[in-house]
């Protein structure tokens, strides 16, 4: 498979809405990777491929969630001991103004993790043993 649009690692989380689910429908999961064209999450519930839910993502570097509507297109079972899914969605509506903008965010802050890394590595590099 090939992936469209690059991947975005993402602390956060995903409300989500499934129909015919015995919590009422409603249950959280953790954001994993978001792109432009959906999200990955990780959570205790298993959502069958195919289905359409309703979401709300949450992250620190978000005003306020963006909500939208999306398709799972691959689940798989992640888990040690425990039941975990690994669940990635396609988004089918989305605020595409809030996306960019979480996006971008996520890009600044990648950016300046890595320049923080290499900083270090540098630091390291010509740290004098006493």
């Amino acid at each position: 498979m090939v992936r469209v649009y690059p991947r975005y690692t993402a602390d956060g989380s995903v409300s989500l809405k499934v129909p015919d689910n015995h919590l009422n429908g409603l249950f959280d999961a953790n954001l994993e990777n978001i792109s432009f064209g959906g999200f990955a999450m990780n959570c205790v519930l298993k959502v069958n491929i195919d289905t359409d839910i309703s979401f709300k993502l949450k992250s620190c570097l978000l005003n306020e969630p963006i909500q939208g509507k999306a398709r799972i297109r691959h689940v798989r079972e992640d888990g040690y001991k425990t039941a975990v899914y690994k669940m990635g969605a396609e988004f089918v509506d989305i605020d595409k103004d809030a996306l960019r903008y979480f996006i971008s965010r996520l890009e600044h802050y990648s950016k300046t993790e890595q320049k923080a890394h290499v900083r270090k590595q540098i630091m390291r590099s010509i740290e004098v043993p006493f």
